[in-house]
């Protein structure tokens, strides 16, 4: 009895000795939770404290030089920003030599700015459908029809599996089964054959929650036009670079007697004003008047005053001829020796003028055609800078020919533009594609046409090409990561995230 109960002691030690060896053991080592909770701190208080700072996220330099003055020279980190345009946006484009300059062309002039950030397009010739989808490429774009199967059709899907983006660009025919099309483009051929009438965006458009409304949202804001003033070469007249700026340079528009109205500046190219909005800033010496050109009616033209002296009218709205007032205005002069911010907002029935956000003037939309932008010195000197033009129409000129396209599987949320009568999708994009779970694609009829239409498709290549934007590289074992949500941008509200991942170099 005595060794029974003997031996029941020693089994009653044992479990007594693992009970404690599994408790002590799930707690972690004092230096290494010490470490991981200081390096998440120090992630934590860096990416707040540089952000205060107003460092610009997008120049990764200046992000560098910000956190190397913080962080000991042990450490490496990455900065990732999320839910942004690519600052930098590189195209694959399978096209031919009369295709890539017509893509080319689309996207012209190869940039665009928003929220003061450059967006760059570079685009890359490929003839061999082996070499498109390179991991080097965020965008693969095809312009013309292509019969994508066999290795090629899994090289797309490996491509989008990493997060890609592929456009095309072609009049759909349906004259095939077009397998890829279908699986995913989302796109196979329908009964009806499209008609003449005008493109209009969707209703899922106007839903910013949607891919399609984030798309329009890059649309309204994608200048079809801008120029800081650097040179002169888009435009004629005689302005002059400027020793001023909102950055430097800008153009000035010399004193005039204050009554003849001689046109100083005005487009040369085939840029025009339509339904959008006109941005510029605005410098005005004092007394001075400056009168811009936006549009055209039968015997008549548009201008908005702008004016620091109510000898020579106040901020408002004019047609010429003869000149004469129209709409109204809140009696605002534009104050004379300071930069100024002024938005011209055209839209179907109404013309607004702001001046640095206020509401200043309006008019009845009237009789409207669009025309190039004119920059008339009325009075005195002015100076004039970051003239960007942007478009938010609601129908664009029909590019549907004989086509009879329509989607694989019904879905609203994913067209894009669609033939006002007809109703025959003009573009569908697809996301998170069925059996990748990955990547954007996106088909839009071809077309000819300038202006609206290249603004569309400058801003579904923006989309497609991702919106997760890798400031800083690097390759981290065992990182700790912190983000903050920060709202980014006056011209276009972007809600980015902004992510730190910081580990140990050695």
């Amino acid at each position: 009895m005595k060794g029974f109960m003997h031996v029941v002691e020693i089994l009653l030690v044992i479990v007594l000795v693992f009970v404690a060896f599994a408790q002590f053991s799930g707690i972690p080592s004092m230096s290494s939770d010490s470490a991981s909770t200081k390096l998440h701190i120090l992630a934590d208080d860096s990416l707040r404290a540089i952000d205060a700072k107003g460092v610009d996220w997008f120049n990764g330099t200046a992000v560098a030089n910000e956190f190397n003055r913080t962080l000991g020279e042990n450490m490496i980190y990455s900065i990732t920003l999320n839910n942004v345009i690519k600052p930098r946006i590189t195209i694959g484009c399978l096209c031919n030599g009369a295709d890539f300059a017509r893509v080319q062309s689309l996207l012209s002039p190869g940039w665009f700015k928003i929220n003061g950030v450059n967006t760059s397009f570079d685009v890359v010739q490929v003839t061999d459908p082996g070499k498109l989808f390179s991991l080097d490429f965020d965008l693969a774009l095809i312009y013309g029809y292509r019969d994508i199967n066999g290795n090629d059709f899994y090289a797309l899907r490996n491509f989008l599996g990493y997060g890609k983006g592929v456009v095309e660009i072609f009049d759909a025919l349906g004259t095939d089964s077009m397998n890829a099309q279908r699986d995913i483009f989302g796109i196979a051929a329908g009964a009806k054959t499209s008609d003449g009438s005008s493109i209009i965006f969707s209703e899922s458009s106007a839903d910013v929650s949607r891919e399609t409304g984030k798309i329009y949202k890059y649309y309204s804001h994608i200048p079809e036009f801008y120029d800081s003033f650097e040179n002169l070469d888009q435009w004629s007249g005689a302005g002059d670079i400027a020793v001023i700026g909102n950055p430097l340079p800008s153009v000035k528009l010399s004193g005039n007697d204050c009554v003849s109205e001689n046109v100083f500046l005005f487009t040369r190219d085939t840029t025009t004003i339509g339904y959008g909005d006109l941005d510029f800033d605005v410098y005005l010496s004092p007394g001075s008047s400056v009168l811009v050109g936006f549009g055209k009616a039968s015997g008549y033209d548009y201008f908005a005053s702008l004016s620091s002296n109510r000898t020579n009218g106040y901020d408002a709205f004019f047609r010429r001829s003869p000149m004469q007032a129209i709409g109204t205005n809140a009696s605002h002069l534009t104050q004379p020796q300071k930069w100024s911010h002024i938005k011209i907002s055209l839209a179907t029935n109404e013309f607004v003028l702001y001046n640095n956000g206020e509401r200043v003037a309006s008019a009845p939309a009237e009789e409207f055609a669009s025309s190039n932008a004119t920059l008339i010195n009325k009075c005195g000197d002015a100076y004039v800078d970051n003239l960007r033009i942007t478009y938010d129409d609601a129908e664009l000129p029909n590019f549907l020919a004989g086509e009879n396209i329509t989607q694989a599987v019904p879905d609203p949320g994913k067209v894009l533009v669609l033939q006002k009568d007809s109703r025959l999708p003009a573009c569908v994009v697809n996301y998170n594609v069925q059996g990748i779970n990955n990547g954007r694609t996106a088909w839009i009829s071809s077309s000819s046409a300038t202006g609206e239409y290249k603004s569309l498709v400058k801003s579904i290549v923006s989309w497609a090409a991702g919106d997760d934007y890798r400031a800083i590289k690097a390759d981290i074992k065992k990182p700790v990561s912190s983000y903050i949500y920060k709202s980014v941008g006056n011209e276009m509200m972007q809600n980015a995230k902004i992510t730190i991942e910081l580990g140990y170099l050695y």
